[in-house]
């Protein structure tokens, strides 16, 4: 059970060294706010952490904290803490790496130090001053954006718009096809002209053609307007049911639960993560990135009581009791 991350997260708010005793300390540096020239990016204040294998010794804020928490003496503190020790040096040596959620990753090295790789955390990066990174725009390019735009609405005067409505214009050609069918029908365009009936009038009269002979012309004419009437229709029918069932109108905005079990710095450091994960059989996870973040979650559900009923028995395969569930469409 991994009871130490949390502790040590929460210390690193207000302290800038914390010590796992024969393990080493994570030590907080103050950087001060900056403005990027190349981009233009405004980057606050930030409380970047790092990792000094030589402080070892056992400086009682670590046991402190788990006194408070566990209603416990120090001995016992100690105890525990000496326990996880020996846990997370053990997963040291046997995988040559370990998580520490909300802290960061603790990896060995070809010579067997070990090196840190902190997380981007809420608690101890640039959102603890309740700002964030900020783009910044030169005033001259705002001005260039400004002329622009200035340009683009004088040409729209000169544009007349006309709405058109899509359906209208199929009931207007479904119209159209059965009219022109009707004609079709009623004066076939196959006729003879017959001398002996032509007048000196405005147009010849002509000979209708043999009755109840319909030609080529006229059956594609008919299938013409038989297929956009039952198009119509269709669209109706298909508009009516949309709105009558709740159910496609789910499908529409789906959301989806995720259980997590770890956050990255990096996609690439998530994906050696994620080949673990697929060794351990667990083939329904994966990587999800999201508002700046990549997260690697064991498992994806549409539905949050699903989520809630599996998240304990992933905590307890995994060995990762700080795994939690994150929602998005």
């Amino acid at each position: 059970m991994e009871i130490l991350s949390k502790h040590i997260a929460g210390l690193l708010q207000h302290h800038d060294c914390v010590i796992i005793p024969r393990l080493g300390g994570f030590v907080v540096r103050q950087n001060e706010a900056k403005l990027s020239q190349d981009d233009y990016l405004l980057i606050p204040p930030q409380r970047v952490v790092g990792f000094n294998a030589n402080l070892s010794h056992n400086d009682g804020l670590l046991a402190e904290s788990l006194m408070k928490e566990f209603d416990i003496d120090f001995q016992e503190a100690v105890l525990r803490i000496e326990n996880e020790t020996d846990r997370i040096i053990g997963i040291l040596k046997n995988q040559g790496f370990f998580i520490m959620n909300e802290v960061g990753e603790l990896k060995l090295d070809a010579e067997g130090r070990i090196e840190f790789f902190p997380q981007k955390s809420i608690l101890l990066n640039s959102w603890n001053y309740a700002l964030p990174e900020t783009k910044i725009i030169p005033y001259s390019e705002l001005e260039q954006n400004y002329k622009a735009l200035k340009q683009s609405l004088a040409r729209e005067k000169d544009v007349i718009y006309i709405s058109v409505n899509k359906r209208l214009l199929k009931n207007i050609a479904s119209v159209a096809a059965i009219i022109l069918m009707i004609l079709c029908v009623s004066f076939p365009l196959d006729y003879d002209i017959d001398s002996s009936h032509v007048h000196a009038a405005m147009f010849p009269v002509y000979s209708s053609a043999p009755s109840g002979k319909i030609h080529n012309e006229d059956k594609k004419a008919i299938v013409k307007a038989t297929v956009a009437k039952k198009s119509l229709k269709d669209e109706k029918i298909n508009a009516k049911s949309f709105m009558e069932n709740p159910s496609l109108q789910n499908k529409v905005s789906q959301r989806s639960y995720y259980i997590i079990v770890g956050s990255f710095p990096s996609k690439d450091l998530a994906e050696k993560h994620l080949k673990i994960l697929k060794q351990k059989n667990i083939q329904t996870s994966g990587i999800i990135e999201k508002e700046g973040r990549v997260r690697l979650y064991a498992a994806k559900y549409v539905s949050k009581v699903e989520a809630e009923k599996e998240l304990s028995s992933y905590k307890t395969a995994l060995d990762c009791k700080d795994a939690w569930i994150f929602s998005c469409k």
